[in-house]
């Protein structure tokens, strides 16, 4: 009767524990993803039945609960076996005290290996729904640095994975009992020389707390801190040189083509069919859907119609196409008027975007008239020392309401890493704030 009363206060307990856990990692999680990258998605309460389902995932074969009655049953077994072995062999109270204190501190741990495991369960479940709920797209994976980190957590330190692709105890915490790892948000792959600033914390060889660069990896810490087989400064000049060859905030190495090399008069049919392509592309990267209401007009005159269809010239490239198609997830949400009072704070964000895009996709870029004020927007972001890369910082303008983008960029001014930088970012934004494309740069 003792132990069935500790099983409902244990699972009473963990129940609570289990909620509290997912509720304050999932708002944590939140707040640090919109405080490092400056997003701008609505504030999100967590659902209360996602959190209960997340809590009653059987993610190992069978819940907490079961498990703890489970354990409950094996505990009365072994208690029972234990007094009985004892009176058949004559033991000592003292003996018998002895083994029954055995069974219960093989209870004990029992009940504390299940509830840091299905802690960790449902800690990381919590932060993957944070990251998902800031429409981010991956997320990394952080072992804790010390000697007690189990060679599965060393080996996956650092690696980043689509959001999309987690699967706890392959690529996720929990990996084994008692995991302690957990996972944090990624802006993206890792694979853009993104440069991470801050420390995360360690331990050295005596097992003090310490601090460490935050992209120093498990293999780093091991061979700079324990093993002591290269020093700290030798670990920074590789990972500097390795930065320097792909860092982000460089301006992009891209060929743009000439619109009169690139064009080409195509029937109407196939630039349906290109749009139809390009539509989902411009909705996936604007987190918008598309007003576009499928007709395209062919014309010899550029106009901008307030119907909702697409107007371009018959040889128009693909980059283009997908140009107007960003705005029918943009500007098209607001009145022609609207557009008149913002139209190149409009046309910068969606030629940076399509630049971007383009990029990824492998689309042709066309050289054009906003090109230099998309220039400077990409100055202005090397100025804030923003820890993303060019497409999610596009991503981040187009998602501001029209009339607000360059407030937004004067809010992240904050982020500049000297008072040079911003101060140049604040020129640099003055300046935005006042361009207007010239005739000769058509």
């Amino acid at each position: 009767m003792e132990i069935a009363d500790l099983c409902e206060k244990l699972n009473q307990f963990e129940d609570a524990l289990q909620y509290r856990a997912y509720v304050a990692n999932f708002y944590g999680n939140l707040y640090d993803i919109h405080k490092q990258y400056g997003l701008s998605t609505p504030p999100v309460a967590v659902d209360k039945k996602q959190a209960e389902n997340v809590i009653r995932t059987p993610w190992s074969g069978a819940n907490y609960s079961t498990r703890i009655w489970n354990n409950g049953s094996k505990l009365e077994k072994a208690i029972e076996t234990t007094i009985l072995t004892a009176i058949h062999h004559g033991s000592s109270i003292q003996k018998l005290s002895k083994d029954l204190s055995q069974q219960m501190n093989v209870a004990y741990n029992n009940a504390e290996r299940l509830i840091r495991t299905e802690l960790n369960f449902v800690q990381t479940r919590a932060a993957a729904d944070s990251i998902i709920a800031a429409e981010m797209g991956y997320y990394q994976f952080i072992a804790v640095m010390d000697n007690r980190t189990t060679p599965m957590c060393q080996s996956l330190d650092g690696e980043i994975f689509p959001i999309v692709e987690l699967n706890q105890g392959e690529n996720a915490p929990p990996m084994h009992v008692r995991c302690r790892s957990t996972i944090c948000a990624s802006i993206d792959d890792g694979k853009q020389g993104r440069k991470p600033t801050g420390q995360r914390t360690a331990r050295d060889e005596d097992g003090k707390r310490i601090k460490i660069p935050a992209d120093m990896r498990y293999s780093d810490w091991k061979a700079v801190y324990i093993d002591k087989t290269k020093t700290l400064d030798d670990w920074r000049k590789a990972k500097d040189a390795e930065y320097k060859a792909v860092y982000v905030n460089k301006s992009p190495k891209f060929e743009k083509a000439k619109y009169r090399v690139a064009a080409k008069v195509r029937p109407l049919e196939e630039f349906l069919l290109m749009a139809k392509e390009l539509q989902p592309i411009a909705e996936k990267y604007t987190g918008c859907k598309s007003l576009w209401s499928g007709k395209i007009v062919l014309t010899e005159k550029s106009l901008k119609n307030w119907d909702c269809n697409i107007w371009l010239w018959d040889d128009a490239p693909k980059h283009v196409l997908l140009h107007e198609m960003i705005h029918s997830c943009s500007v098209s949400y607001y009145s022609q008027d609207v557009f008149a009072a913002y139209k190149f704070e409009e046309e910068l964000v969606v030629q940076y975007l399509c630049q971007e895009i383009s990029q990824k996709e492998k689309i042709e870029i066309i050289a054009g008239g906003y090109d230099k004020g998309v220039e400077l927007l990409r100055k202005i972001k090397r100025s804030l020392n923003l820890n993303i890369s060019d497409l999610a910082f596009a991503q981040n303008l187009i998602k501001q309401p029209l009339g607000n983008r360059w407030e937004y960029l004067e809010s992240l001014t904050i982020n500049a890493a000297t008072i040079e930088d911003y101060l140049k970012a604040i020129r640099q934004i003055e300046v935005l704030k006042k361009w207007k494309v010239l005739k000769k740069e058509n």
